[in-house]
Parts: structure tokens; sequence; C-alpha cells
């Protein structure tokens, strides 16, 4: 038997068009992906973010500004910051409101919240 018969088939079953177009198929697919796998953009990671400065402004209930823009402590490695208010005598009872801020690469985040301050009663 012969590679090509009297058609110009390849071994009497495919043209040769037909085999070019699988072999060239054949290359082309490995090829493809490999280059894919080399240029393909990098999905990139955040890893961390540490930021450069926390603070803390703290407001009693009548709307008195009584902590301003205090730098918060970081506890551990786990990102959590945070700051001890320490109240007097002569503090006022009541819902207090504090705002946070955060700077990260010249961003500013902003988180507000509320805490209250009661009497401490004898037991």
């Amino acid at each position: 038997m012969t590679m090509l018969d009297a058609k110009a088939r390849l071994f009497g079953r495919l043209n040769l068009i037909d085999a070019a177009a699988l072999v060239l198929d054949a290359i082309l697919v490995p090829v493809s992906y490999a280059a894919y796998l080399l240029f393909r953009p990098v999905t990139p990671a955040l890893v961390s973010v540490t930021p450069s400065t926390i603070t803390i402004s703290i407001f009693d209930p009548v709307g008195n500004q009584i902590v301003s823009e205090a730098s918060m402590t970081l506890s551990g490695t786990t990102g959590t910051y945070y700051y001890e208010y320490q109240s007097t005598v002569t503090s006022l009872v009541g819902i207090y409101n504090y705002r946070c801020s955060g700077v990260v690469s010249s961003k500013t985040g902003r988180k507000k919240g509320s805490f209250e301050l009661s009497k401490e009663t004898d037991v």
C-alpha cells in the first residue's frame, strides 16, 4: 500500500489538505496553550494593608468633642485597633458618639458609632 493513492488520499483515507490541517491543529493547540500560560495577566493578590494612621474622635451626649483625633493602638497582628476612654466623675451619662478614620495609601476610610456611659450602681 502506498502513502498516496490515485485520488491523493493519505493511506487511502484522508486527502492531503485534511491531513495537513490535522497536523497543524495538533501543533497549534499545545503552542497556543503554552503562549496563554506564558503571557496571561497575573491576578493581583492583596497580601496586607497597614494603615499609616488610625485616629478617633469622641463626642459627649451634648455634642461636645472630648477626644480629638487621638491615635488608636494596634491590638496584636489581627488588624484590630482600640482606644481606652477614661471617664471621670463629672462625665455626662448617655450616648457618646465616636468617629474613627484611617489613611492607607492616601485614601481615607471613616467609621462612625456610639457607646453608652452609665453610672455605676453599688451592689
